[in-house]
């Protein structure tokens, strides 16, 4: 596995994005995946009431991905990372700090649109698609 999808930019995928959607058609299916903490994201959404269709192709692409466990090993790296942001002054959210803690453990590059809540983080490799 290479990459860890964040939200945005499945959501991305979702609305069928032709630079999110041709870099996924490229990849083995296996080359990404989604942190447990994205999927719950995902069924947030889902939880929420969405449009019958839009509730059947989210839920199609959360059977695709490959969901990965937050463990004990990323909540320790989070907890870190979360006080290091918060120490310099750029914490943007715990769900981002989790989330790229997740990367992190796994040594995977965060795809993400929203580059800006994750560039402070010590070693986190990112990518844009969009």
């Amino acid at each position: 596995m290479q990459y860890l999808l964040d939200s945005d930019t499945c959501i991305f995928g979702l609305r069928d994005h032709p630079n999110v959607m041709a870099k996924l058609m490229k990849l083995p299916l296996r080359a990404w995946g989604i942190s447990s903490l994205t999927a719950f994201e995902l069924e947030r959404g889902l939880a929420a009431g969405l449009r019958p269709d839009v509730s059947n192709q989210a839920a199609a692409f959360i059977q695709t991905a490959e969901v990965l466990d937050f463990g004990a090993k990323e909540a320790k790296i989070a907890a870190q990372l979360e006080n290091h942001l918060k120490n310099i002054g750029k914490l943007s959210g715990v769900l981002d700090a989790l989330i790229a803690a997740h990367a992190l453990s796994l040594d995977l590059t965060l795809v993400t649109n929203n580059t800006k809540h994750f560039k402070d983080v010590p070693g986190l490799k990112l990518e844009n698609w969009v």
